[in-house]
Parts: structure tokens; sequence; C-alpha cells
């Protein structure tokens, strides 16, 4: 079976499970988010490309950081003029031109960055224990860079130093809460009082 479906699956799981929990604000920000992005994507199919290809890119996340504003562009840009250009060729061709230049620029990055002996490691095909630690690693991973994946972390943990404890987790404004210091459980008032939470 090629490997193409699976890896956008993990793509897909990873990112929706991690890309909630960002909130970028400034350039900086965004660039942060976008990192922490491309990294998990990294990590979620790292599990199966490397048994599969035996081969681990090095450039893969500040190629795809790069590459990333310029496919943004042209691929809305290159359906535009595809539905254009059936109507009107010549305007098809001028709404085409931005596109193409980002194209041309994605290829420049991908030669640059990828046209170098250096950019891929060579690794052995993986035993079967390693290949188990490798989506150990990468499911630890993920699950570390989501907020609520934090939490359940946490919440595994407090579980199993404490088995006496309960430490159940209530949600508030999209987050896991903790149980408070009392061992108490947060939950929230239904009352006129929307945003207050009691204590069970």
């Amino acid at each position: 079976m090629e490997p193409v479906v699976p890896t956008i699956i993990r793509v897909v799981t990873s990112l929706a499970a991690v890309l909630p929990s960002l909130r970028p604000q400034g350039a900086l920000g965004w660039l942060a988010a976008a990192t922490t992005a491309t990294t998990v994507a990294q990590l979620a199919t790292l599990p199966l490309l490397v048994p599969t290809f035996g081969e681990l890119s090095l450039v893969s996340i500040p190629a795809n950081l790069l590459l990333g504003p310029a496919i943004q562009v042209a691929f809305p840009l290159a359906a535009v003029a595809s539905a254009v250009g059936l109507w009107w060729p010549q305007l098809g061709e001028a709404v085409a031109a931005p596109a193409g230049i980002c194209a041309e620029y994605a290829f420049l990055i991908v030669g640059v960055l990828g046209g170098s002996d250096d950019a891929v490691a060579t690794v052995a095909s993986p035993s079967r224990p390693m290949t188990i630690a490798l989506y150990a690693f990468a499911i630890t991973a993920v699950t570390a860079a989501s907020t609520e994946g934090r939490a359940w972390m946490a919440r595994i943990v407090t579980s199993v130093l404490k088995p006496g404890c309960s430490p159940a987790v209530t949600r508030r404004g999209g987050a896991l809460d903790p149980p408070s210091r009392d061992g108490s459980h947060a939950r929230p008032l239904t009352g006129r009082g929307g945003g207050r939470y009691g204590s069970e």
C-alpha cells in the first residue's frame, strides 16, 4: 500500500489536535505557529517515512516554512486562472502570471535546499522495537504540542503518582482545567453568572 493516504491522515489528525491551541500574534507569533505546525507534521509522519524510504530529510522544516506563503498564493490563483481561462484565455494568462512566479520560487527553494547531498540522512531500516519507539515518540511529541494534550498528560501523571486522587478536568474557554487545590473540581455555573465556576 502506498504511504500517501496514511501520511495525509497522520498530518491532518496531528494538525487538528495542535492548531486550535495556537494563538499567534504579530509576525513572530505567526512564525512560531508555522514552525510548530510544520514540526508537528514532520513528527507525525516520521514513523511511517523512515521505515518506508530509509531516509530522513534534514531541510523539510525550513523548506516548508519558505514554501508555505508561495503555495498559498499559487494554488488559489491557478484555480481562478483555470476557470477564467475557459471564458477569456488572455485574462486567464494574466491571472496565472503571479502563480507562475510563485511556482518558480518554489522550484528554486526545492533546488537550493534539496539539491545538496547533506539535505537527506540515510538511516538503516528500523527494527520492530525501534519502529514502536518511533510511534511512541511521535505520539508523545504531538500530544505535548497540544494544550489539551498536555492537560491530559498531566492528568495521567497525577493519576499514577496519586492513585487516591481523582483528577477530573473540565473545559473552560476551550482549555482543560485541573482540579482546584483543595481537591474539588471546577464546574461551570449555569445561572446568570455564566463565566463563574463553582466547586463540587
